[in-house]
């Protein structure tokens, strides 16, 4: 880093245990030469919106599947009871709700967060983990209980999975 920064390669900003760097001159004229040296921008492509602002360098890219697309397979008479819940929705209707949800299929909590339009904070907590305890629902990776594709599913009389 020395080195770097003595090559004006990179700049220090700040003190001690908080310096942070930051690009140099000499590297901010490299970065540049190598920007007009590379292939040109087809004439074709969409302009970018000027309001628009910068992705951050460390941003990782978003996976397709990132929105849960949980709508198709649900069942009209489910979707009615959803609509109709408020937002100060009776605590048994939200419980009806999940156990109907997750009987038709193992459900992530993400999945029943934005279907009901809840916290998923709030739903692991007041819904979730008190129906998990009282044995109507269980945890699709029963081995592991903090699986990163864990879903809960309603639980059979005779559940041996």
């Amino acid at each position: 880093l020395r080195k770097m920064r003595d090559d004006n390669l990179l700049e220090a900003k700040g003190k001690g245990r908080s310096t942070y760097y930051i690009a140099g001159s000499n590297l901010l004229k490299v970065i540049d030469e190598k920007l007009v040296d590379s292939a040109p921008v087809p004439a074709d492509s969409a302009p970018v919106p000027a309001d628009s602002a910068p992705v951050p360098a460390d941003s990782a890219p978003v996976p397709a599947d990132s929105t849960p697309k949980v709508d198709v397979e649900i069942p009209t008479h489910i979707i009615d009871k959803i609509d109709r819940i408020s937002k100060r929705g009776k605590p048994s209707e939200i419980v009806d709700i999940i156990i109907e949800l997750c009987s038709l299929r193992p459900f992530k909590l993400v999945e029943i967060s934005k279907l009901i339009n809840r916290s998923p904070k709030y739903l692991l907590r007041k819904y979730i983990q008190p129906l998990m305890k009282k044995g109507e629902l269980e945890y699709l990776y029963k081995e592991m209980d903090n699986h990163p594709e864990q879903a809960y599913c309603k639980k059979e009389v005779n559940s041996d999975r």
